[in-house]
């Protein structure tokens, strides 16, 4: 028998189909993922799979020994600080979602779901067990955070007796609060705070929150979160309670409704409204009296005054029937800071000296009139005409934007810078204004008031407004 016509003898390697060459190939066929989750379930050797997580992410506890090896300590560490491939969350929504983790309808653990009272170990089902885990890890972030401290203007103070250095004390800006920017500081602060309210008040559509015209949710959040800071601290007066106290105060609110906005933790007390109140208006005295006092010095005016007299009836009390209704006269004053003035417009020597120089006759209604720029009052008012019917007829919304821009470029004039009057009233007094020696009195006690002294009096120039008796008054 010749060589060639020997057969070889059977290998027990199966060839590869891919391999061009004659000789086996020694390499196993590649198993997939479920081969292998099968053969980890037969050999790892625990009586089911919640032994071995437990013992996979055994929690060591610090200061006994550790069972662990560093390859069972490095595997879990990677997993847990994110470092892996498949995060925690990819496993949480598989074991929310699993459909063996749904419990039935008839069951207790159904009813279960979200119940901040029922102990974790009495849960079987995985989804309302977890379910349960995050309302209470929720429920005690929520109880252990400190609202009443994150922010500076919520130890807001209405008056201080000096054993607290930098305390915040209530000022007259504080009051012009806006609901809008309370809601976007609430939202920068607090996110978490400002998320869970959010999803209690806000709608939605198609996942997204959308904001209502009528009762939009974030001013609701705004009072919901501040009534909260009162309720954990009643002590703290946040950005809303005062102010608004102040301003039930100032719209004359009945008592009754004051009662209620305090009760439900949306504003503070009477006592607490009425220190702020004289706290603020004893600070903004001395503020005007040291503001006064230094322009006067060097013989300029910088304030002004509005008068106005006030008729009222003293109310009859019911002991009182027989008794009639006082006619009660005063004299009210505003003082007010007189803006976009030069520091020495009005100083009281060059007024002088230009009256002597008869300087205020060429100031005539002619000059005054030949002052004015017709051409651009004109081009700014046909402007503004136009600008109402753009936006009135649909066909001419594309030229609202064009009709802007001329506003700003062709038709702009040297603007004055916006600023807020600064006002200050004064102590009403009893005087008459509509008389000569009621006008006299009552103004001495004004100028007294914002710290004019009497010996300085006839150095500066005394600006006095009013209606039209007063304005009589004073030209007399």
């Amino acid at each position: 028998m010749s060589f060639a016509s020997a057969s070889a003898p059977e290998s027990p390697i199966t060839p590869s189909p891919s391999s061009a060459s004659t000789q086996p190939s020694l390499r196993a066929a590649r198993r997939t993922q479920w081969q292998k989750i099968n053969d980890v379930l037969h050999t790892y050797s625990f009586p089911n799979l919640g032994d071995f997580l437990v013992c996979l992410f055994h929690l060591h506890v610090r200061g006994e020994k550790d069972p662990r090896t560093q390859c069972h300590r490095q595997a879990v560490g990677t997993f847990l600080q994110g470092k892996s491939t498949v995060k925690m969350a990819d496993l949480i929504e598989s074991f929310y979602h699993h459909h063996k983790s749904q419990p039935k309808k008839d069951s207790d653990d159904y009813h279960s779901a979200f119940s901040p009272n029922k102990p974790l170990t009495k849960i079987q089902c995985t989804r309302p067990c977890l379910s349960v885990w995050a309302t209470c890890l929720i429920g005690n972030h929520a109880y252990f955070r400190n609202w009443a401290g994150r922010s500076r203007q919520r130890h807001l103070r209405a008056t201080t007796n000096g054993h607290v250095t930098n305390a915040d004390i209530m000022t007259w800006e504080d009051t012009e609060f806006m609901l809008q920017a309370l809601a976007r500081q609430y939202q920068d602060e607090d996110p978490f705070v400002w998320y869970m309210t959010e999803c209690f008040m806000a709608s939605r559509k198609k996942g997204k929150v959308i904001v209502k015209k009528n009762r939009p949710h974030p001013v609701i959040q705004v009072s919901a979160i501040s009534s909260f800071i009162l309720s954990r601290n009643q002590y703290v007066s946040s950005e809303l309670r005062l102010p608004l106290r102040l301003w039930l105060f100032a719209c004359q609110a009945h008592i009754d409704i004051k009662h209620v906005f305090c009760c439900f933790g949306y504003s503070v007390g009477d006592g607490v409204s009425c220190k702020a109140l004289n706290s603020m208006t004893n600070s903004s005295m001395n503020h005007l009296q040291e503001k006064v006092w230094d322009v006067t010095e060097h013989g300029m005016a910088d304030y002004g005054k509005v008068l106005d007299n006030i008729q009222h009836y003293d109310r009859v009390f019911e002991q009182g029937l027989s008794h009639e209704s006082q006619l009660k006269v005063e004299t009210a004053c505003m003082a007010f800071c007189l803006e976009n003035v030069k520091p020495s417009a009005m100083r009281v020597k060059d007024h002088i000296a230009c009256i002597v120089a008869q300087g205020c006759q060429k100031m005539t209604t002619e000059s005054l009139l030949a002052s004015i720029d017709w051409t651009h009052n004109y081009s700014v008012v046909d402007l503004h005409f136009v600008r109402v019917l753009a936006d009135f007829i649909p066909q001419l919304y594309h030229l609202s934007t064009e009709i802007s821009t001329q506003f700003r470029t062709v038709l702009t004039k040297q603007c004055v810078a916006p600023t807020k009057t600064v006002l200050q009233p004064l102590i009403t007094n009893s005087e008459r204004e509509v008389e000569n020696k009621g006008m006299q009195s009552a103004l001495l006690d004004f100028d007294k008031q914002m710290g004019v002294e009497p010996e300085k009096s006839d150095n500066i120039l005394s600006w006095v407004r009013g209606n039209s008796a007063s304005h009589a008054t004073v030209m007399h």
